[in-house]
């Protein structure tokens, strides 16, 4: 646990929720960490969020369920698996003035996410 790499997305079908305006990979495996039941996470730049998601141009951090995510070559996405601590996500500096990021119907996220973010 708590490796990254580079150049990989992940995907699966315990995806948790889409946040989207995170600065860098490193926040986006913070929020996986101090996310319940966050196994993996992928991060995609914002100009590749756009491929990805098919709209809107911000960067994208997905958190799954998945401890053995399906892998896919993606050149600038950064991916990982985490170790849980007690760490709440919501004290990772978010791009909210409220410190959180924005799920997927950016609707600003606490530590559960929108039902609607975690559809696939």
């Amino acid at each position: 646990c708590g490796t990254h790499e580079e150049g990989v997305a992940y995907s699966g079908t315990d995806k948790l929720v889409d946040l989207y305006d995170i600065a860098d990979a490193m926040l986006c495996g913070r929020y996986c960490k101090g996310h319940p039941g966050c196994l993996s996470w992928s991060w995609l730049p914002a100009r590749d969020a756009l491929a990805w998601e098919g709209d809107g141009p911000s960067s994208v951090c997905t958190l799954l369920a998945e401890a053995t995510p399906h892998k896919k070559i993606s050149p600038t996405a950064i991916s990982g698996l985490t170790c849980h601590s007690h760490e709440d996500f919501s004290q990772a500096a978010g791009p909210s003035a409220s410190g959180a990021p924005k799920d997927a119907t950016g609707v600003t996220t606490s530590a559960a996410p929108h039902p609607a973010a975690t559809s696939t």
